[in-house]
């Protein structure tokens, strides 16, 4: 008996790490795709849902599918109904494990097959260190090499166990026990698709029947959902959002199946002419999902709006990133853009606010100017000065975490690119921030060289701000932009040199004018712009970057 349950966890060990180099394998493999065609493939609710049954189907993987859909919903890429269809969809997709095994695993010689495919694939790995996507495919070949053998090793384990052991103990329990049982084993190794192959194995074993065969996949399919609680109770709200989504979508689902299907299931499979039962539970087991999906997919939208209500905080769509297991460029990238049009945004809005210069004293479009006056109702300069600080530091850090991760040519030059952008408005914002209090003095000065000067600048800022916001929204061809970069830096230097003119051939006369304010206001705002321009050059060349 020892030696039975020794090589049955032997087995076991060997699967679950099959299925991880399968799984590794097949990321290798797709993994740049497939972040680049799910967010175009979720638009509906239904694509979303479909998309999740076809990648799991083909990638065996939910985790992975989960870990994608994470990302692109914390970015915003998703919206979290789409989201949410992707996990029910991957609920359902993930049942075509079974149904390989099924046909694989029971009806053909497993070592047969195992041991050869794991030779080739150990040869193919050793061979191709020049080749990653050669690598790629023999670590898959791998992992489904060591599934089989591990599946072979579990087989053979219980093929004897009914010569060795009463199994008549297990009969007469009530379903409640072996739905109570498929859950908790399944919690404790965190793998349904190992339950699953246990429970095949021992009911191709003849060790139970198949109605508790049937309740022990139920209470698997509710186990797997541990490992969504676990992974999510120090998480992000978004995070908390899909994972109590896809909880409370199996717990109904199963408990409906346990309930309702249960005690019609072999009258079920009867209508569908399935007579094998390892056919019969990998199709119950498929059937039950399916019926989950087409109830809650009319009522994805009401289930989404009630799941978003809950766990409700403010979003930090760079943080929720970088703090992932694994950090998406398809996904942290956009995020990343996004955050940097807003400090573009902060940095008008200051720019304004420092030289008292209203959305409506400016040429903008309806919407830019409507979205200034809402800004600058809403916040102050210091507050959104800090906010421009905060952003750096979590550029800073979702840009460390995506350097760990293996970027193509063009994500490392937006990368860097979109940094030195965030660097220089962060470095714009401060030098505003240190003549805070000279503006302020410059606008309470009675002097006329004060006033002067304060409307000088203004009348400068205004034009400049004008062509800047235009350079920045828009897209440009990159010579027009460094054209442009150069006439408005000469302009700027031309206003600066104006103003430090105006400051010395008048202050002598004026004697209540602090020169020293004066001038540090020019110097300053003088950098200021520099680092604005350079900025903008930047960002349109990153631009240019992401649309080809």
């Amino acid at each position: 008996m020892a030696t039975i349950i020794w090589q049955l966890f032997i087995g076991l060990g060997i699967f679950l790490f099959g299925m991880s180099q399968l799984e590794a394998g097949i990321k290798m493999l797709s993994g740049a795709t497939l972040r680049r065609w799910i967010p175009k493939a979720t638009s509906t609710p239904l694509s979303s849902s479909a998309c999740g049954v076809a990648v799991t189907a083909i990638l065996q993987s939910s985790s992975m599918v989960s870990l994608l859909v994470l990302a692109f919903a914390s970015a915003g890429l998703i919206p979290l109904m789409n989201a949410i269809g992707v996990l029910l969809g991957a609920n359902l997709g993930t049942t075509f494990t079974g149904w390989v095994v099924a046909t694989l695993g029971f009806k053909l010689d497993l070592e047969a097959m195992a041991i050869p495919m794991t030779g080739v694939a150990g040869a193919v790995i050793v061979a191709s260190d020049k080749s990653p996507r050669l690598k790629a495919a023999g670590t898959a070949f791998l992992g489904l090499g060591l599934l089989l053998l591990g599946l072979s090793l579990m087989k053979d384990s219980v093929a004897d166990l009914p010569e060795q052991w009463d199994i008549s103990v297990l009969q007469g329990l009530p379903p409640w026990v072996y739905f109570l049982v498929g859950a908790l084993v399944t919690a404790l190794i965190q793998s349904s698709s190992a339950t699953m192959m246990m429970t095949l194995t021992a009911l191709n074993a003849e060790l139970i029947a198949l109605p508790e065969a049937i309740a022990l996949v139920i209470g698997a399919d509710l186990g797997t959902t541990s490992t969504t609680i676990l992974g999510s109770l120090t998480g992000s709200p978004i995070k908390k959002q899909l994972a109590f989504s896809h909880c409370f979508y199996n717990l109904v689902v199963d408990i409906a199946a346990f309930l309702i299907l249960l005690p019609y299931a072999e009258q079920l499979l009867a209508w569908f002419s399935i007579e094998d039962p390892l056919y019969g539970l990998v199709a119950f087991h498929s059937l039950m999902n399916f019926i989950g999906l087409l109830v809650f997919l009319p009522l994805l939208k009401y289930y989404s709006a009630w799941i978003e209500t809950l766990f409700r905080s403010p979003e930090d769509d760079l943080e929720n990133l970088a703090n992932l297991p694994e950090v998406i460029p398809e996904a942290a990238l956009p995020a990343m853009e996004h955050q940097i049009a807003l400090l573009w945004q902060w940095h008008w809005c200051n720019l304004m606010e420092q030289f008292d210069i209203s959305p409506d004293d400016l040429n903008l479009a309806d919407e830019r100017a409507q979205m200034a006056r809402d800004e600058l109702e809403l916040h102050n300069f210091s507050t959104r000065y800090e906010a421009i600080k905060a952003s750096e530091r979590k550029i800073l850090k979702l840009s460390s975490a995506l350097h760990r991760e293996k970027l193509d040519d063009n994500q490392s030059q937006i990368l860097a690119e979109m940094m030195q952008v965030g660097r220089a408005l962060s470095y714009a914002a401060k030098t505003l921030k240190d003549i805070e209090h000279n503006t302020r003095e410059l606008a309470d000065d009675p002097t006329e060289l004060g006033q002067e000067l304060l409307q000088q600048q203004k009348q400068f800022l205004q034009k400049l701000i004008e062509e800047l916001v235009g350079l920045v929204t828009e897209p440009r061809e990159l010579a027009f932009v460094e054209e442009s970069m150069e006439a408005l830096q000469k302009a700027s230097d031309q206003h600066q040199q104006k103003m430090d003119e105006l400051v010395y051939h008048r202050a002598l006369n004026e004697s209540s004018v602090a020169i020293s304010s004066l001038l540090n206001i020019n110097r300053e705002m003088s950098h200021a712009l520099k680092e604005t321009l350079r900025a903008i050059s930047v960002w349109q060349h990153t631009q240019a970057v992401i649309r080809h």
